[in-house]
């Protein structure tokens, strides 16, 4: 009898043994996954922060350069009246004797001059037509992006409560700043738009 106890007992004990290595795998497994999934989320996270500072970066790029297409616009404007002044001059002068008619030549490369200036500046305002739609584009990426993440963090929430919070909250920091760079991308578009005009 005391041999069929103990033989029992080796049995329950080795049992024992078997589900508690087998539990602990179980949560190694789990908890391997996790991590896994943690690590792949903040590499997303990273990547989201790299592109949203990029875009802000040709944000603050395009308002530059519609600063300084706002100078070349004024310098256009100058220049259009130069023209009109010049021609006037110009027909005026065009039965005057020699001198005048230096006079005439010089004015004529004056207004060869003001017409360059006139070019400058739609070549420049051409540039941030262009920078602004690389603009456009990037925020349409950045969105899609941001959509994934939400999918990503939701998904990673329900294996972590915690490490979903503190995702969702770097989560609701990209969005505040994607808020602003809509934002400034559209007082650059209405910007663009006074040049248009």
């Amino acid at each position: 009898q005391a041999e069929v106890e103990a033989a029992r007992a080796a049995s329950e004990s080795q049992a024992e043994a078997a589900f508690e290595a087998r539990t602990s795998a179980a949560v190694a497994a789990v908890r391997a996954e996790m991590e896994s999934a943690k690590a792949e989320l903040r590499a997303k996270v990273d990547d989201l922060e790299d592109m949203l500072a990029t875009a802000i970066a040709d944000k603050e790029k395009a308002e530059t350069a519609a600063a300084e297409d706002a100078k070349a616009a004024g310098e256009a404007r100058e220049a259009k009246a130069e023209v009109a002044k010049l021609t006037k001059e110009l027909k005026s002068t065009a039965a005057a004797p020699k001198q005048m008619m230096r006079e005439a030549e010089s004015m004529r490369k004056d207004l060869e001059k003001a017409r360059d200036k006139a070019q400058q500046f739609e070549g420049k305002f051409r540039v941030a037509l262009q920078e602004k739609a690389a603009a456009v584009v990037e925020k349409g990426t950045l969105e899609k992006e941001l959509k994934r993440l939400k999918a990503s963090q939701e998904a990673a929430s329900k294996n972590g409560e915690k490490k979903g919070k503190i995702e969702k909250a770097k989560v609701e920091r990209l969005e505040s700043q994607l808020g602003e760079s809509k934002a400034a991308l559209l007082a650059s578009q209405n910007e663009l738009k006074k040049f248009a005009s």
